[in-house]
């Protein structure tokens, strides 16, 4: 089912005029040569645009990783200032009493 729906979108693209100015605009930046199909430039296309969106996630899982340790590192951080709070009561406490 996903190849059909590849090829209409080729077609769609292709009548509409779109597949051509897509291709000049790839010859130019060098992505592909114009002469090779309009099937293999598709599929081009297709592989590059799935590559960027596993990019993609993997920034945003390494981002979302780094948060999670600069919150974790935060709540240590918290968590000894709390106990050396304590600790300077108690310490506070004995002397006084």
């Amino acid at each position: 089912m996903a190849s059909f729906d590849g090829l209409v979108s080729l077609a769609r693209a292709w009548a509409s005029g779109e597949l051509k100015e897509y291709r000049t605009s790839a010859e130019q930046t060098g992505f592909i040569n114009i002469n090779q199909s309009h099937h293999r430039w598709f599929k081009q296309l297709r592989a590059h645009m799935i590559n960027q969106a596993y990019e993609e996630v993997r920034k945003q899982r390494s981002l979302k990783s780094k948060l999670l340790e600069m919150t974790w590192t935060y709540n240590l951080y918290q968590a000894d200032k709390n106990l050396l709070q304590c600790s300077k009561n108690r310490a506070m406490n004995y002397i006084y009493s």
